[in-house]
């Protein structure tokens, strides 16, 4: 009865991965690693705590394209290089508040992108070159 409520209610949690940028930065991020949840991210969401993110998985290396639509809060981009390097750092988007939504290009190829609050790139100091550690767990297939 738990499962089918916390299905229902949008509840289920994602697997997490803990990132860090040693001596910068720490944060506990949802692994967005399928295409709905690339598509959805961190729509609808009214608040973010401080050591929260979401972190994109992706299979290749590729130019990422975000956008802020049903976003609510503002936040950092961090891409990163399937060498772990922080590749390229889009700061304080805003959410779209107008069709059509203003879409964000990475410049330089990125494995993963890593989504933080607005304003945490400069307060940890995290720069373009930085290192970033962490594991992704073992996710199991159906």
């Amino acid at each position: 009865m738990l499962v089918a409520l916390a299905l229902v209610s949008g509840c289920v949690r994602q697997p997490e991965a803990r990132v860090s940028v040693p001596g910068k930065l720490q944060i506990t991020a949802e692994i967005a690693d399928e295409p709905g949840e690339w598509a959805t991210g961190l729509m609808f969401r009214e608040d973010l705590d401080d050591d929260r993110g979401m972190l994109f998985v992706f299979p290749d290396d590729q130019e990422r394209t975000f956008w802020m639509k049903n976003t609510e809060i503002p936040l950092d981009l961090l891409f990163i290089s399937s060498e772990n390097r922080v590749v390229e750092i889009m700061p304080t988007l805003q959410p779209c508040v107008a069709d059509p939504c203003a879409r964000y290009q990475s410049r330089v190829t990125a494995r993963y992108v890593l989504e933080v609050n607005a304003g945490t790139v400069a307060l940890s100091g995290v720069e373009v070159g930085d290192v970033v550690d962490f594991t992704l767990p073992e996710i199991e297939s159906s």
